[in-house]
C-alpha cells in the first residue's frame, strides 16, 4: 500500500512539473507572437509586396496600440468589430467607444486587473494625474495626459465624466481586491505626432 502511494505521488509530481513547463512555454510563445504583432503594427496600413500586390491588414492585426510607459504597458487593441475584441482575452474597445481621430470623441478601453495573462491593466492603480498615455492609430501618436480618476459601481456600464471640450481617453478596470467597484481613469489629448 505504501509503495503504491509513493508511486502515485511520484507520477503526480512529474505530471505537475510537465504541465508547468508546457504552461511556461505557451506563455513565452504568446509573448513572442504579441511582440511580433506590435512590431508589425507600425508597418503602414497597406504594405506593397515585391510583386506590387497590395496586402491589406487582416482581422488578426491590431487597429491601434496603447502604451503607458510608467507601468511598462504596450498592448495592441483590436477593431471594435473584431471577434478578438474581448475583455477576457485582450484590451477591450467597446462598440460605444470613439476612435482617437473623432473630434471631441472619447476613446474607451477596458481590461482586467488581476494576475491572468489577460490582466493588462493590473498596474493601472499606479497611475496619477499628469502622467502621459500614448495611443498609436492611423499613423498618429496621440498623447494623452491623465486628468482625473474615480470609482464607479461595477454594473457593466460606465459613466464617463469629462469637464472640458476636447478628445479624451477613458481607461476602465476593476478595483484591486474589490469585486463590486471599478476605477475609471480620464486622460485628455494634449498632442498629436505623426510617425
Amino acid at each position: 500500500m505504501k509503495k503504491n502511494l509513493v508511486k502515485l505521488s511520484f507520477v503526480l509530481m512529474v505530471g505537475s512539473i510537465v504541465m508547468y513547463f508546457v504552461y511556461c512555454f505557451n506563455n513565452v510563445e504568446e509573448e513572442v507572437v504579441k511582440e511580433k504583432k506590435i512590431e508589425e503594427f507600425f508597418v503602414s496600413e497597406e504594405e506593397v509586396s515585391e510583386e506590387n500586390e497590395v496586402i491589406e491588414k487582416s482581422e488578426d492585426d491590431y487597429v491601434m496600440l496603447l502604451e503607458i510607459p510608467y507601468i511598462g504597458l504596450k498592448q495592441g487593441v483590436y477593431d471594435k468589430y473584431s471577434y478578438k475584441n474581448n475583455v477576457n482575452l485582450n484590451v477591450y474597445n467597446p462598440l460605444t467607444s470613439d476612435y482617437p481621430d473623432k473630434v471631441n470623441g472619447t476613446l474607451v478601453l477596458a481590461s482586467h486587473t488581476g494576475n491572468t495573462s489577460a490582466s493588462y491593466f493590473r498596474n493601472l492603480y499606479k497611475l496619477y494625474n499628469g502622467l502621459q498615455v500614448y495611443v498609436y492609430y492611423n499613423g498618429v501618436k496621440y498623447v494623452y495626459e491623465i486628468v482625473n480618476y474615480y470609482e464607479i459601481e461595477k454594473t457593466g456600464k460606465a459613466v464617463i465624466k469629462r469637464d472640458d471640450v476636447g478628445n479624451f481617453l477613458a481607461l476602465i478596470t476593476c478595483k484591486n481586491n474589490v469585486k463590486d467597484k471599478q476605477i475609471v481613469y480620464i486622460a485628455k489629448l494634449v498632442n498629436q505626432i505623426y510617425y
